[in-house]
């Protein structure tokens, strides 16, 4: 499986990967992933252009990519303490949007479960068409559904 990164811990984008995901979380909202399943509620915050959060080591991990994706500077943890490149930082202001994307093969797809959230800059086009849809029981092609319009 493709992913849309060449180095995903930068969030630099591979050009020549495009894929086609749903929008399950827009900026300000709040997922949850456990077991591999996502919901709409728990801890993992997506964070919209001009939130300030506090930066800690419990939400470092998460938000570590996005900061140095923006700042281009890197973050460390020293003796618990958060540095971006040699300044400590206690909390940001992120100046993007962020999304998760899901796939819709829940169970078998790499998605931001796998690689992280989105920032609006990669981002490039909206699906209108469904292509070919398969039965996911029996394999087949549903031509009822091949070259229909998204709603």
């Amino acid at each position: 499986m493709e992913i849309p990164y060449t180095n995903p811990e930068k969030l630099e984008p591979d050009l020549n990967v495009f894929l086609v995901k749903r929008c399950k979380g827009l900026p300000g909202d709040t997922v949850r992933v456990k077991n591999g399943n996502y919901k709409y509620s728990g801890s993992l915050y997506l964070p919209k252009a001009n939130d300030k959060l506090v930066i800690d080591t419990t939400n470092y991990q998460l938000y570590k990519p996005l900061i140095e994706y923006e700042t281009d500077k890197i973050m460390a943890i020293k003796e618990n303490v958060i540095y971006l490149d040699s300044a400590v930082l206690n909390n940001y202001m992120f100046k993007m949007n962020y999304y998760f994307m899901a796939g819709d093969n829940t169970f078998n797809s790499r998605d931001s479960r796998y690689w992280g959230l989105v920032p609006e800059d990669h981002i490039v086009g909206k699906a209108t068409l469904i292509r070919q849809s398969k039965d996911m029981n029996t394999g087949k092609r549903r031509w009822n559904r091949t070259c229909r319009t998204i709603k």
